[in-house]
């Protein structure tokens, strides 16, 4: 592995850190609970998650990061935390 591919392996493990922490942290914020307790395999719904959550959620992501997601994401649903990660992700890499 060249010194170029080590270096951008390591820019796309930071920035996929940080959208996974950014995205804990607007969950946290909308549900209100503490940060510490989002984890990737959380749903919104073990975290106390109510109907609006979802849509308040998704209008945070979505001011956030400056994207669009489905709105099948504004409903309740089983998804986890990656999954909310995993959308913003896709939708970041389709601007």
């Amino acid at each position: 592995m060249n010194e170029f591919t080590r270096e951008r392996i390591e820019d796309v493990a930071e920035g996929v850190t940080e959208l996974c922490e950014g995205v804990a942290a607007c969950v946290a914020e909308v549900l209100a609970i503490d940060p510490n307790t989002v984890f990737a395999g959380s749903t919104l719904l073990s975290l106390g998650a109510e109907s609006f959550d979802f849509v308040a959620l998704v209008f945070a992501l979505e001011r956030k990061y400056a994207i669009g997601l489905p709105s099948r994401y504004s409903t309740p649903n089983d998804q986890t935390v990656d999954d909310y990660v995993s959308a913003v992700r896709a939708r970041m890499k389709a601007i």
